[in-house]
């Protein structure tokens, strides 16, 4: 089974990816006048991160009781998401305590 670690690192290194693929089919559109042969998924692709974004934004909107600053509301998702981070950093084969777990569970 895998590490939490390892799957939050997976899943870091494919968001990234799908970020340089966006950046390079960007570029051939521009400077090269090209459309790339992967065009499509990468438009889905972003498609889906940004619906994904905009829900997570939201729904942490949501939990404040009175008008929510988006600048906060993201920086707040972001340190947030560096906590997670941390609390599974090099783990391999060792079992998740409760309090991770909950923290897993939470963030889900």
């Amino acid at each position: 089974m895998k590490s939490a670690n390892r799957t939050i690192c997976d899943h870091a290194d494919r968001v990234r990816w799908q970020i340089h693929r966006v950046y390079r089919a960007r570029n051939q559109l521009v400077h090269a006048g090209r459309t790339p042969s992967y065009l499509e998924s990468v438009i889905l692709n972003l498609a889906e991160y940004y619906r994904s974004s905009i829900a997570t934004i939201v729904n942490r909107a949501k939990q404040e009781d009175g008008k929510s600053d988006i600048d906060q509301i993201v920086a707040e998702i972001g340190i947030k998401y560096g906590i997670f981070r941390d609390a599974y950093a090099g783990r391999a084969a060792t079992p998740l305590t409760s309090e991770q777990v909950a923290m897993l569970m939470d963030w889900l």
